[in-house]
């Protein structure tokens, strides 16, 4: 079995995490008896890959709704996948004359 890599942990004590000693506290927090130290979980170490492809979208001045007009729908349809998260990121920053009839890509490895 290979190891997996685990958060670390951190002892803190409440004074430290709070900026107020317990013994300071209003007598009805004080009956809640708090912990006096807490374990803090920090992430793992990690690395972020990106890859792309090339891209080739087809445009029609002659097309009976402008992308302004469309983004709605994508900016719908982009709560049910990150296919559609990221096409709504691509017509939102690429906005020119016409609109999209054809989009092709690369075949993603």
């Amino acid at each position: 079995m290979g190891s997996k890599s685990r958060a670390k942990e951190e002892e803190m004590t409440f004074e430290d995490w709070l900026e107020v000693s317990i013994e300071r506290l209003p007598i009805c927090l004080r009956d809640l008896r708090p912990c006096r130290y807490i374990m803090l979980h920090t992430e793992p170490s990690c690395r972020k890959i990106t890859k792309s492809c090339p891209a080739t979208v087809y445009m029609s001045d002659q097309f009976q709704f402008s992308v302004s007009e469309f983004l709605p729908v994508i900016e719908v349809l982009s709560t049910t996948t990150s296919a559609f998260e990221s096409m709504q990121e691509f017509f939102s920053a690429t906005v020119t004359g016409g609109f999209p009839i054809l989009f092709s890509s690369g075949a993603v490895p």
